[in-house]
């Protein structure tokens, strides 16, 4: 984890804390760029993803954490066994929204942990990523390689759409879905069209990883969503507990970043594989 460590240092050093005393996103109860990240997924306010710094400010507070909670949920999966009876060492991920892909590093970090995939000491990902917001394509291309294990590849394909106009190459194309705080940023509407693409996208015996925020409003539509696709949960906590990711001192005062698993986690397998 030493480049992952280096890179958020990096990423502090770098940035203008001042630059907020002449931002036009600035609200007069905010003091900070910190501020402004922490109140934009709440009632009010809204992600300003066009922001260099609003992205620059979710590396420093909240990548090692969400990574870590979606680590969490290949870790208690790993009772279940999935892929056991496949002697398959290729696997299809399709990371739906994942941003500058705290969800495929949490994948990442599960193999370098375990020194392995689900008992496999060796792997080939192939990890399609549809993300509607380009502005994150430089982090992702960053982040994405800073968690590295030995006999494990990952080979990247990004499509720049909404995950409405996405298209798998083929019905049950996909061993494993990922969703990292999707949810609570659509409408039914939009629910009910990625409900529809997991259901035609996950293949026999793949993985379903959400991670989300633990209001009731969002674990019940996960639920929801769990039963119109014909899935129970394998795994699901909402466990609060402290990150084992180790979090460099120079960041605790400004950034003030997540330090705790603080989401609802759940891990379904399709049936059928």
């Amino acid at each position: 984890m030493h480049k992952f460590n280096q890179y958020l240092e990096s990423v502090y050093e770098q940035f203008d804390h001042e630059v907020f005393l002449e931002c036009e996103q600035a609200k007069q109860n905010w003091q900070s760029c910190a501020d402004c990240h922490r109140n934009s997924y709440f009632p009010g306010g809204t992600p300003q993803y066009q922001c260099s710094e609003f992205r620059e400010m979710y590396l420093m507070r909240s990548l090692g954490v969400h990574l870590d909670e979606i680590c969490s949920v290949f870790t208690g999966l790993q009772a279940k066994a999935p892929f056991s009876e496949r002697g398959n060492t290729s696997f299809k991920v399709l990371s739906i929204g994942g941003g500058p892909g705290s969800d495929v590093t949490g994948l990442q970090r599960f193999i370098k942990v375990n020194e392995s995939f689900f008992g496999r000491k060796s792997a080939k990902f192939k990890v399609t990523r549809v993300e509607m917001e380009p502005t994150w394509d430089d982090q992702y291309a960053e982040v994405v390689n800073l968690i590295e294990s030995p006999g494990f590849q990952f080979k990247f394909e990004n499509h720049h759409l909404s995950f409405e106009g996405f298209r798998p190459e083929s019905e049950g194309y996909y061993d494993v879905i990922t969703l990292s705080y999707v949810l609570s940023e659509l409408d039914s509407s939009q629910i009910a069209n990625l409900t529809k693409l997991i259901n035609d996208s996950l293949a026999p015996g793949g993985l379903l990883v959400i991670n989300e925020r633990p209001e009731e409003k969002w674990v019940t539509q996960v639920h929801s969503m769990l039963e119109a696709v014909n899935l129970n949960p394998a795994f699901e906590t909402d466990k609060r507990k402290k990150t084992g990711l180790f979090i460099p001192n120079l960041m605790t005062i400004k950034p003030s970043p997540k330090r705790y698993l603080n989401s609802y986690r759940l891990g379904a397998i399709k049936g059928g594989g």
